[in-house]
């Protein structure tokens, strides 16, 4: 569980401080180029992407499958990014 929760913090750490480049990018093309420089940076940090069994236990994930959990990250989190964005206009 400790592997998750590591994996579940870096992920949100680089995408609170990348999000507003994933969005300036826009298209899928481009999102989908972001979601993997995000995969690849976490990866270098030494975190890895992992599943848990049904049986019990983790397996590491596919590329494929941490890109697409790095995407689901982003419009999951987009209501927090819109609201910073939206308090930060409002203090300026």
């Amino acid at each position: 569980m400790e592997a998750y929760s590591r994996t579940t913090h870096k992920c949100r750490e680089m995408l609170d401080k990348a999000h507003d480049k994933y969005y300036d990018k826009g298209g899928k093309g481009a999102n989908a180029i972001f979601s993997t420089y995000i995969v690849l940076l976490v990866k270098e940090e030494g975190v890895r992407f992992l599943k848990e069994l049904q049986g019990g236990g983790w397996v590491e994930v596919d590329e494929a499958t941490a890109r697409g959990k790095v995407s689901q990250a982003f419009r999951t989190r987009r209501p927090v990014f819109q609201a910073n964005l939206k308090k930060d206009k409002n203090t300026a």
